[in-house]
């Protein structure tokens, strides 16, 4: 019984089903990390709200034209994005402009190919997401591309500065000179993490940044999370629920079921909307109960 190999295996057919390129040469451990790396990227299916910050729109086709009110309309139902995101997320591909910065960019096809992506377009929209709301930094022509061009924070920064302050570097009045771009978007090429210097004020990467091998570095730590996670969550089990086998079992960004040798489970959510718990003894009831207190925290 090991948690954290039922976590990898639950990530690696995971990975199958969303048809990721490269599942079948993915170790187990590098399945578990690809698998948060999706999860942190590809926006969850919940309604947000949508605004528009004060970036001029021009040269719309009428196709993007009614793809961007489709993306409207999406973003406020909760529709999945996935669509309207780069082909690339379902390869090992390392995307700066979301890993350093969290931005990304959402085609505006109207309809759909054999892949289940929306066709691609001249103009794409950039946008800042959180839980709760969509924030349309700007609509830029997909080529020349304009990834990694700072004009992006500015305009963040300058529609939404109580977004950007969030990640400013208290304390530090001063970048050396080549902190900057483009110097710093050759370094973020190659894996290095720097500052942004915007106007004159420092500030973190809102994404985090990325690791040697790639992966975004909120994934790693994700995924690192629930490794010691998954590690004392099967110590406790086997201390509480002497002789009872269990299997950890993904099922979705924010829960995690357990499942006992009769098929019975407990489910697990960050979220505290929903707690089900079918205990098998007093002891089992007060493990999740803990259990649930502590996922609260991530």
């Amino acid at each position: 019984m090991k948690f954290y190999d039922d976590l990898c295996k639950d990530a690696q057919a995971w990975l199958h089903l969303f048809r990721h390129e490269q599942a079948s040469q993915m170790s187990a451990g590098e399945a578990a990390v690809g698998y948060f790396q999706v999860m942190h990227q590809v926006p969850q299916p919940i309604p947000r709200h949508f605004e528009q910050g004060d970036e001029p729109i021009n040269g719309l086709s009428p196709e993007e034209i009614v793809g961007l009110d489709m993306l409207r309309s999406e973003v406020e139902v909760g529709h999945s994005l996935l669509p309207r995101m780069s082909s690339q997320v379902r390869r090992k591909v390392h995307d700066p402009l979301f890993s350093d910065w969290r931005i990304l960019h959402f085609h505006l096809g109207t309809t759909l190919d054999r892949r289940g992506f929306y066709n691609r377009t001249n103009h794409t929209a950039f946008a800042f997401l959180d839980k709760h709301t969509f924030r349309l930094i700007a609509v830029w022509p997909h080529h020349p591309r304009p990834y990694e061009d700072i004009r992006l924070l500015h305009i963040l920064k300058r529609d939404w500065p109580d977004v950007m302050e969030q990640y400013q570097a208290k304390g530090v009045t001063k970048l050396f000179p080549m902190i900057q771009t483009p110097e710093a978007i050759k370094m973020s090429r190659k894996k290095f993490m720097t500052m942004i210097d915007l106007d004159g004020v420092a500030y973190f990467p809102p994404g985090g940044g990325i690791v040697s091998n790639g992966y975004s570095s909120e994934a790693v730590m994700q995924h690192n999370y629930m490794a010691n996670f998954t590690s004392e969550l099967q110590h406790a089990w086997a201390r509480k629920m002497k002789g009872q086998k269990a299997s950890f079992h993904l099922l979705s960004p924010i829960s995690y079921a357990i499942v006992d040798k009769q098929r019975q489970s407990w489910i697990l959510e960050q979220s505290h909307t929903e707690q089900r718990f079918i205990s098998l003894s007093p002891a089992a009831s007060t493990l999740v109960s803990t259990i649930v207190s502590r996922l609260a925290y991530m």
